[in-house]
């Protein structure tokens, strides 16, 4: 959460300056090219973090599946795959859809924030 807003933040930090901008055509230029400037800023910063977000998550994921796996089959060897995936369940060892959706939108809420204050600068 920290992340998105301080893309937020990014986006306000660098739009600050169309407000200094005289009217007339030249100057509404420079406010258009200034905002797109910080918008794209925001939206690269955005791609930054949920890089960095995937990039740690999906290792660990990997690490932390390969060890409950290891650990069912060190524990209870006889069970097949199904009963070990419902002996991982009943331990909250496992994921199911629901958590990767909403760890999934976790990982993409950064280069969303980007996007939207993007959005929102356009529809202005």
């Amino acid at each position: 959460m920290m992340m998105v807003a301080y893309i937020t933040q990014i986006n306000a930090y660098y739009a600050w300056a169309t407000a200094l901008v005289a009217s007339g055509t030249e100057a509404a230029n420079m406010a258009k090219a200034l905002q797109d400037t910080a918008a794209q800023i925001g939206v690269e910063c955005g791609l930054l973090f949920t890089s960095f977000l995937v990039a740690l998550y999906f290792p660990a994921l990997a690490v932390l599946r390969r060890r409950g796996r290891a650990l069912v089959r060190a524990v209870k060897p006889r069970l097949s795959m199904g009963e070990q995936r419902t002996w991982l369940s009943d331990r909250s060892m496992a994921f199911s859809v629901p958590d990767y959706v909403t760890q999934g939108i976790a990982l993409i809420a950064p280069a969303a924030a980007g996007t939207a204050a993007q959005l929102f600068g356009i529809l202005k």
